[in-house]
């Protein structure tokens, strides 16, 4: 098995905690707390992020940018992958 090089690992380590942040947040404003839920969110969410930092990437931003775009994408979660699909319908 290929190692993962470490910037790989940490885009997804950056978006889980953007989606996790997204989540707690709701959950301060009142929102109930499930498990279940509060699960697959992060794991939508890593995928969202680490597709966007790959994005970021491609158009030519520095790591800087990529880290925040990563962690950006987690916290947008589905609503992220719904702007990747849009732009790629037009």
């Amino acid at each position: 098995m290929k190692n993962i090089p470490v910037a790989e690992a940490a885009y997804a380590v950056i978006a889980v905690v953007g989606g996790v942040a997204r989540y707690l947040a709701g959950y301060l404003k009142g929102e109930q707390f499930n498990m279940t839920h509060f699960l697959a969110h992060a794991f939508v969410s890593g995928f969202s992020g680490y597709i966007f930092a790959h994005l970021s990437g491609l158009i030519g931003l520095d790591s800087n940018a990529t880290f925040f775009i990563a962690g950006l994408g987690g916290f947008m979660g589905t609503k992220a992958i719904e702007l990747i699909i849009k732009k790629i319908e037009r």
